[in-house]
């Protein structure tokens, strides 16, 4: 077959690739959120106003952002790092609890008093997976240093 990924030297397999995969260490610095998904059966239009009513079963919560990349990195058998910030509230303690039972996950998470974690909340409708609406809770203004470094 010789089949591979043209290295610019000579042809690796994707095998090779995945083991070497295996044997990394990687860091992802960058904004981590809480994905939500609550799904449900709409069953019929409100008249006032004209809206969608979904019957909703207890929503689905996993990382999103940042943490949706570390995810995917440690699925593939690298260790990874992960630095980012979350507020010191429901969704922050959340996201602390899902690295924490990811294995080849290590977390240094910063809890910055006074801000909110981000959260996007999705709403599904089973029939066809349809996403009908995403409600986001969040803020944007950057971190501050909590000191100036000595000179």
């Amino acid at each position: 077959m010789g089949e591979g990924i043209d290295t610019g030297h000579a042809m690796t397999s994707f095998e090779t690739i995945l083991d070497q995969f295996r044997r990394k260490r990687l860091l992802v610095v960058g904004d981590i959120m809480l994905d939500r998904y609550v799904y449900g059966t709409v069953s019929r239009v409100s008249p006032k106003p004209p809206a969608l009513v979904i019957n909703t079963a207890s929503p689905e919560e996993t990382l999103g952002g940042a943490g949706n990349v570390a995810l995917n990195i440690a699925s593939l058998g690298a260790i990874c790092e992960i630095v980012a910030v979350v507020g010191r509230d429901e969704a922050g303690r959340a996201i602390r609890n899902h690295l924490s039972g990811c294995p080849g996950m290590i977390a240094a998470l910063v809890e910055a008093p006074g801000r909110m974690t981000s959260v996007k909340t999705r709403f599904v409708a089973h029939l066809h997976n349809t996403h009908l609406l995403r409600a986001d809770r969040e803020e944007t203004p950057p971190s501050k240093p909590a000191s100036k470094p000595p000179s």
